[in-house]
């Protein structure tokens, strides 16, 4: 049984499903009576074949999708919150100082430099700018981002490169939990590896993350807990 004073994150008979108004507002349901907690440096591995709502899932949980039933129960500045229903602003502050976020996909404005984009998390905490810089160095630095790039906006690097400046602007700050979509998927062995140390250093310090790793052994490395959406479903 889970040490309750450890755990972070709860979700309880969460249900989604995608409304078609294009087909006579047929209902498309990807998920329900999803239940699971998360405890401090745990890592929750979602699993399941594709089409199973793990992506969804995730995003769910972060506040992109709008969910049907059941409770998103996060630990919030010391209080726990319900992050269903939640009004926009909480859900915002929610981002901004407790859960981070990892997608498959790189968002960002034009023109602006990698350094500045991976040290503006921490300028928009208050950090300053000297200590920001620094940080979004060191944390560029090991995952291999060339230096010679820094100054450069990201929508012209490769894939690979596009994906660490992604993890970068995300591990950068100290979330006390993440979701991780695929962080590795276009990667090599050896910046993988280097996102592998991230995951696990930040597990260490006792962040709370549950990822999505269709790499064998990625979630060998760095998984704790397997919890299967088509398992779950049978269950409910």
């Amino acid at each position: 049984m889970k040490n309750k004073l450890r755990e972070v994150l709860s979700v309880n008979n969460l249900k989604k499903s995608f409304i078609l108004h294009n087909q006579n507002s047929f209902e498309l349901p990807v998920f329900y009576n999803i239940s699971f907690s998360l405890s401090k440096g745990e890592c929750l591995v979602l699993s399941g074949s594709s089409g199973t709502g793990k992506s969804t899932l995730l995003r769910s949980i972060y506040g992109n999708y709008l969910t049907h039933l059941g409770e998103i129960n996060i630990y919030h500045n010391q209080s726990w919150i319900n992050l269903v229903g939640a009004p926009p602003h909480l859900i915002l502050d929610v981002r901004k100082q407790t859960l981070g976020y990892v997608s498959q996909f790189l968002r960002v404005i034009p023109r602006i430099s990698t350094l500045d984009l991976v040290a503006e998390p921490l300028l928009s905490r208050g950090e300053t700018e000297v200590n920001s810089i620094n940080r979004a160095k060191d944390i560029l630095k090991k995952l291999a981002i060339p230096e010679n790039l820094w100054n450069l906006p990201p929508a012209t690097f490769s894939g690979g490169e596009q994906q660490r400046v992604n993890i970068a602007i995300t591990f950068v700050r100290d979330f006390p939990i993440l979701l991780l979509d695929e962080p590795t998927a276009s990667l090599d062995t050896k910046n993988k590896q280097a996102v592998i140390d991230l995951i696990k250093n930040a597990k260490d310090k006792g962040t709370a993350i549950i990822g999505i790793f269709h790499d064998q052994s990625v979630r060998d490395s760095v998984g704790t807990t397997i919890f299967n959406i088509e398992e779950a479903k049978k269950a409910a």
